[in-house]
């Protein structure tokens, strides 16, 4: 395990570079943020980023388009936006890839400010934010699949909050998630399409399930159980 200590300057990681952390553990030390990602087509991948703290992007600050975060663990990450990572860029990419225990004001989670983001097999868990635990997305033509939501909590959006057109949401699950409006997922764009996903014990005073807010609006095949609003 790496532990930056009292360096408070993140590591500036410019275009083109891949970081295989090869399962190593890094630690901000509630001081820092761990990395400066300042171009496009950078890959993080294997590695584990704990208790970092930054007042935007609490592990990484990710500037750049086309970038891939790959089998990671961002765990006990804390920032005003973005508690792990505040993404500015299109075509982000997340894989196979853990948020959990992270904080923010809004995007304890991640933060993606850019278009055709995919975050793909991924799980958000026991975040906690005002806007957004899981993740915000403010971008067009997203894509959400075979990802899991579970015991997040926000004033809005546990989940998932898009502002962006054209979302699509597949496959995934959201449980147990805690909100004031809605705890799986809240969409103020348009064309936001649901499909074979399932909501499954989530409480909010509004929209425990989901509240699409956006024109044209789609939910197919999808099951909504033992939700309290």
């Amino acid at each position: 395990e790496f532990d930056i200590g009292n360096d408070t300057v993140p590591v500036v990681v410019p275009s083109g570079v891949t970081i295989d952390g090869q399962g190593h553990f890094v630690s901000g030390a509630d001081a820092s943020t761990i990395f400066n990602i300042t171009g496009d087509n950078v890959v993080l991948k294997n590695i584990t980023l704990t208790n970092a703290k930054g007042e935007e992007g609490g592990a990484v600050i990710w500037s750049g388009d086309n970038g891939t975060l790959e089998n990671a663990v961002l765990a006990n990450n804390t920032a005003d936006k973005g508690g792990a990572i505040l993404w500015t860029g299109d075509n982000a990419n997340i894989v196979n890839s853990t948020f959990e225990n992270n904080n923010a004001s809004e995007g304890a989670g991640v933060v993606i400010e850019g278009d055709n983001a995919n975050i793909e097999g991924s799980t958000f868990a026991n975040n906690t934010a005002d806007i957004g635990a899981g993740v915000v997305i403010k971008g067009n033509n997203a894509t959400i699949e075979d990802s899991v939501f579970a015991n997040n909590t926000a004033d809005t959006g546990a989940g998932v909050v898009t502002s962006g057109n054209d979302t699509t949401i597949a496959g995934s699950t959201f449980a147990n998630n805690t909100a004031m409006t809605g705890a799986g997922v809240v969409s103020d764009g348009e064309g936001t399409t649901i499909s074979d996903s399932e909501f499954t014990g989530n409480n909010a005073n509004t929209g425990a399930g989901a509240v699409l807010n956006g024109d044209d609006a789609t939910v197919e095949n999808s099951e909504f159980k033992d939700n309290l609003a």
